[in-house]
This record gives structure tokens, sequence and C-alpha cells, in this order.
């Protein structure tokens, strides 16, 4: 739901409609509570959003110490790109 906001409050999906040929109530669908976009639409949408804003993700995975066995942590970092 926290994209559906971000997308709401900044692009809108009649935007990302016109950029992804989808409609725009299928892209609402595809990020509401019971949403489940496939993950090519997900980086593409998450992608275009980066650029429109002029930021870059970066997605790190490392493993952390448990009482069962190593568990694999993701840390997501947001840069502004100058």
């Amino acid at each position: 739901m926290v994209l559906r906001d971000y997308i709401n409050a900044t692009t809108g999906f009649e935007e990302l409609s016109r950029v992804f040929d989808k409609s725009s109530k299928s892209l609402m669908r595809m990020f509401g509570p019971k949403g489940n976009p496939q993950a090519s639409n997900l980086f593409a949408v998450i992608h275009y959003l980066q650029e429109q804003e002029g930021i870059h993700r970066e997605v790190t995975a490392r493993q952390v110490a448990s009482g069962g066995g190593g568990v694999t942590a993701f840390n997501w970092q947001f840069f502004r790109a100058f």
C-alpha cells in the first residue's frame, strides 16, 4: 500500500498507465491491498519512479545468525542522484 500511496502523491496512475500501456485501474489493483504484481512489473514501475525522482535504490543481502541457523537480511538504501 505504501507504493500505491506514493504513486498517488507523485506521478499518478494515469501517467503510469500511459508509460506502461496498461489501464490505470489494472495498475491500481496491482498495487492495492490484494495486489500481487509480477516482479517484472513491480521493478519496472520502481525503476520509472526512481528516474522521475532522481534517486537510486541499492539492495544488499547479508547472512545474520539466529538460533536455528543463518537468516538472510536485506538492506535497502536510497541515494539521491546529483
